[in-house]
């Protein structure tokens, strides 16, 4: 990992992420997410690992969660991803989305399981929230081959290998 090419795409993702918020209100897709998805697909190491935990702190500095609750979050995604990655088939647009969806999903069920633990939010509301984060997680997923696409083109920038690394 490539550390200052990393913070440079990382703050371009907050920015975006965050003006994303402004247009689409709820229902908006996660790019941190989508990059941690993208680093652990491909990449390998603790540096990788490291890097899915930054992409997490940043979002718990960009959202109105607990702090460190996304980053644990996106830390233990990234460690499921290098465990079944073996399992998906190449770079394969349609593993991508469904992997992507489905992290972001769980990723949000378990901020928002958090959020009602510690009785932030009515239980009433759990229905309505859960579908907004359902279709957000669709929709981050629907944008993970770009998302690839753009890790592909940026893989000597951020110390990525050329194709999928299979190694622990």
């Amino acid at each position: 990992m490539r550390w200052l090419s990393f913070s440079i795409l990382l703050f371009a993702l907050i920015v975006v992420q965050v003006s994303m918020g402004y247009l689409f209100g709820i229902i908006k897709p996660d790019f941190l997410l989508l990059l941690a998805v993208l680093l652990a697909y491909r990449g390998s190491g603790p540096k990788m690992l490291i890097a899915c935990w930054i992409l997490g702190f940043a979002k718990d500095l960009t959202s109105e969660a607990s702090l460190g609750c996304y980053a644990f979050a996106f830390g233990l995604i990234a460690l499921l991803i290098v465990r079944v990655r073996e399992l998906f088939y190449g770079d394969h647009p349609l593993a991508l989305i469904i992997l992507t969806a489905l992290c972001s999903f769980i990723v949000e069920q378990m901020i928002l399981a958090l959020g009602f633990i510690k009785g932030d939010l009515a239980e009433s509301s759990y229905a309505t929230i859960t579908w907004a984060l359902l279709f957000a997680a669709l929709f981050t997923g629907g944008l993970a081959p770009y998302g690839q696409w753009l890790v592909m083109k940026m893989h000597r920038r951020l110390g990525l290998p050329r194709w999928r690394n299979y190694s622990h």
